[in-house]
């Protein structure tokens, strides 16, 4: 393969890695939290989950901080591990993506599109 080509490739990844990164979502991660709230809201098929103390870069929509999918596989499995936890009164780890409003509550700029989204969860 000729260096003129090396280089073309080497370039080609260059350009794909910065791509992959520009649209990279930060994911955030807290852990002993304790459950104050679950809220399935079944008209949006999302549930809604609060937590005793506000993580970084969330914002508060009523009194939760992250929403899930429960109509997916995944949202099925964290709502069950949500629940598991609430009614054994463990504390669980949460992974979410970065609100785009965040610090901000229901009256000044967090909604339902700019609340974090819940993308793990775990009971230690």
């Amino acid at each position: 393969m000729s260096n003129k080509i090396k280089l073309q490739v080497v370039m080609m990844i260059v350009v794909l890695i910065s791509a992959i990164n520009a649209f990279a979502v930060d994911e955030y991660f807290a852990e002993n939290l304790t459950l104050a709230r679950i809220r399935v809201q079944e008209d949006f098929g999302l549930t809604f989950v609060g937590t005793n103390t506000q993580p970084e870069y969330t914002c508060k929509l009523n009194q939760e901080y992250f929403k899930l999918d429960h109509t997916t596989p995944d949202g099925k499995g964290f709502l069950a591990t949500l629940l598991a936890a609430k009614m054994a009164g463990k504390t669980v780890q949460i992974w979410y993506s970065a609100s785009s409003a965040p610090g901000t509550i229901s009256t000044n700029g967090c909604t339902i599109t700019t609340i974090s989204e819940l993308v793990g969860v775990a009971i230690p």
